[in-house]
């Protein structure tokens, strides 16, 4: 593992250095996280509409925001004149709109870095692991 996602395992689920065992673990843990995050995704899709998982890093929680929601953001930013944060907002309801969540799922991550939209599969969502550490760690 990169030195950059044992940092970010150190973040997330306050480890000490102790090496590539503990680093081991907290990717596991991490991956059931992913897995639990893909389920709640389909299930809030289900119950409540078409939508996008959006981790917010800044007060630490995960909210389903539905389709209406995500329009509303991007009237707002366009109406503040944040292009960038329409264009996420824009792709985000494309990505919405053109998705199977049988097969793949919308998570999003807001953040101080902006806006950024993951799509993870439904099978193999642990592969996607490092792709969400990644954008997570900015």
């Amino acid at each position: 593992m990169t030195s950059r996602r044992r940092e970010l395992a150190k973040q997330l689920f306050g480890l000490t250095d102790g090496g590539e065992a503990q680093t081991k673990l907290a990717s596991r843990i991490a991956e059931a996280i992913l897995s639990d995050m893909v389920q709640h995704c389909q299930k809030a899709w289900t119950e409540e509409g078409p939508g996008v998982l959006v981790v917010r890093r800044t007060v630490d929680d995960a909210r389903w925001s539905p389709a209406a929601m995500v329009e509303e953001n991007l009237r707002t930013a366009e109406s503040c004149g944040d292009t960038d944060l329409a264009d996420c907002f824009r792709s985000t309801l494309n990505a919405i709109s053109n998705i199977d969540i049988e097969q793949r799922v919308p998570i999003a991550i807001a953040d101080h870095l902006g806006f950024r939209l993951l799509i993870v599969p439904v099978n193999g969502a642990a592969h996607s692991i490092a792709e969400l550490l990644e954008t997570w760690n900015g």
